[in-house]
């Protein structure tokens, strides 16, 4: 079985994302962990899907011999775990040609399909919903899971693994969200607090949760830890800036990423996902680099793509040069910057890319063993894309 590639599309104004090393604490406006101290609460923006989505999610039902008006009568928790379950047993791996809404017909897809259908049926019983993208986690790449409105808190499910997770790993326990499961240092193992569904249809109108989610958690390529090793973060609606890290070592004064020799956007796409793809299989996991660390957008869901160059020595000096393609009409600007005193860096820090590719070459002077750069989109585009990154000494 190969593993599950995650992608990020827009489709009709709604994410669809396509199936880390800790990130910073979470965010205040999320529940956070026992062991935190209490923040205060902000409103957690949604992006609901849309009416063409509410109203295919809703025929689902009867496709499936469900009774609509039971599902929507049943408690917050118990509704969304048990719809977690038929999902999970509804949709399998694949691709579903056509129209994204089709996927409520005939539900081939990956991480973010499955994701996509559970929202649409759980919005249908007027529950509030929203994505959390998992980026960078050993194997996998990156994820997508489900976050639902329960009484004032967002624990999430993944219909992709038809799990969910409780603070004492039963049905009949309190579920329990990303970050909590994430930053999780209580003495019990996360692996005792996950819940598993089969994979086969059940009877989710008088099936008992703990029938439903008593089977062991193995999936190929998906670690239950993984949960607690993504880089980073990301919640629909929370304004975050994305930030992942292109991690390279000098070797014989030279590291790369990328094929330079690809000409076309695709060439240069199927080159860097062919290439952290192969780093993400191999048996170091402290290497991996994300492959959206290629997308650079810019007012939509901003990220900063840094670079982190292990073995540069001190007082070296380094050229390094970096191929873009801007997929617009119109010139886009990046900026180019040392992250920290790790390095000096020496040229542009805004630059002007023409539409399609281009290659540009800057300089920085190496102030410790690891050297720190980052680059973002200015805009005016939405998003240009970081395709390759050499960097030699000099």
């Amino acid at each position: 079985m190969k593993p599950i590639y995650c992608l990020v599309w827009f489709v009709m104004g709604s994410l669809l994302s396509a199936c880390t090393n800790k990130s910073a604490p979470p965010d205040n406006v999320i529940d956070s962990p026992a062991s935190a101290p209490a923040l205060p609460k902000m409103e957690v923006k949604t992006l609901p899907l849309n009416k063409e989505a509410i109203t295919a999610a809703r025929l689902w039902y009867d496709r499936q011999g469900l009774d609509f008006k039971a599902i929507s009568d049943m408690p917050l928790e118990q509704r969304a775990a048990r719809l977690n379950q038929a999902v999970y047993a509804y949709c399998q791996h694949g691709s579903t040609p056509g129209h994204i809404n089709n996927l409520f017909e005939n539900c081939k897809a990956a991480c973010g399909g499955y994701s996509y259908v559970l929202r649409g049926v759980l919005e249908a019983t007027g529950i509030r919903t929203r994505y959390v993208n998992l980026y960078n986690i050993p194997n996998q790449g990156n994820h997508t899971v489900v976050e639902v409105e329960i009484d004032g808190r967002w624990p999430f499910y993944d219909p992709t693994f038809g799990a969910y997770f409780t603070d004492n790993g039963q049905a009949d326990g309190k579920p329990l969200n990303v970050e909590e499961v994430a930053y999780w240092e209580k003495e019990t193992e996360i692996g005792d607090l996950v819940l598993q569904s089969k994979k086969e249809k059940t009877d989710i109108l008088t099936g008992t949760l703990s029938d439903m989610y008593q089977y062991d958690y193995d999936h190929p390529y998906m670690k239950v830890e993984n949960y607690q090793a993504a880089e980073t973060l990301w919640h629909e609606g929370m304004d975050q800036i994305t930030i992942l890290d292109i991690g390279l070592s000098i070797e014989d004064g030279l590291t790369k990423i990328g094929d330079f020799s690809a000409k076309t956007k695709s060439e240069m796409h199927a080159a860097y996902f062919r290439e952290t793809g192969a780093i993400l299989l191999d048996d170091d996991p402290r290497n991996d680099i994300s492959f959206r660390t290629s997308y650079l957008y810019n007012s939509v869901r901003p990220s900063i793509t840094t670079l982190t160059v292990d073995g540069t020595g001190t007082n070296q000096n380094f050229n390094v040069r970096l191929m873009f393609f801007n997929p617009h009409t119109k010139q886009t600007r990046i900026q180019m910057m040392a992250l920290d005193k790790s390095a000096v860096y020496h040229g542009q820090q805004v630059i002007a890319l023409p539409p399609g590719r281009s290659i540009v070459e800057v300089n920085f002077t190496a102030m410790e063993d690891v050297s720190r750069l980052a680059v973002r989109n200015m805009g005016p585009s939405i998003l240009a894309y970081l395709y390759g990154i050499e960097v030699l000494a000099q």
